[in-house]
């Protein structure tokens, strides 16, 4: 999807092709208002992932208590260990083995693409708003001169 604010001439349609044009912004908008969503909730998980792996990298939480279960109903006291390594999950059902602060470099990656791809609706959304803007503006002029006529 690409910006269509200067390159659509709006004077040039007629009630139709307005209508027409009326429906595709509505329905891109809301396309892209879905994603904007979608890509706030990848970084909010993101966010939280690096949040949970720097409080890893802090000493008090390198041994800690645990009961393993032995059967459904049969648990022993454990301690478990943190030995400095994480799986992390890198897509299409992918796991990595990274250190955490090669995952927390990892995460802070997939944060900023996503923060560029939410840049990059955003100013889609900016476009589609400002022609949809436009089209009411040259449509309420449209109606106000037909009103003209008519008297």
């Amino acid at each position: 999807m690409k910006c269509m604010g200067n390159s659509i001439k709006l004077e040039q349609m007629d009630r139709y092709e307005l209508a027409a044009l009326n429906q595709q912004l509505v329905a891109d908008i809301d396309w892209i208002n879905a994603n904007i969503k979608r890509v706030m909730a990848e970084l909010e998980d993101y966010n939280e992932k690096v949040l949970v792996l720097n409080t890893l990298k802090r000493p008090d939480t390198i041994s800690t208590n645990a009961f393993i279960p032995l059967t459904q109903t049969l648990m022993t006291k454990g301690d478990i260990e943190f030995n400095g390594r994480v799986i992390v999950h890198i897509g299409d059902q992918y796991y990595v083995s990274k250190k955490v602060d090669k995952a927390i470099e990892f995460y802070t990656k997939k944060i900023n693409e996503k923060q560029m791809e939410q840049n990059a609706y955003e100013i889609l959304l900016r476009d589609r708003q400002s022609v949809l803007s436009k089209m009411e503006q040259l449509v309420k002029r449209m109606i106000e001169l037909q009103n003209l006529l008519k008297k």
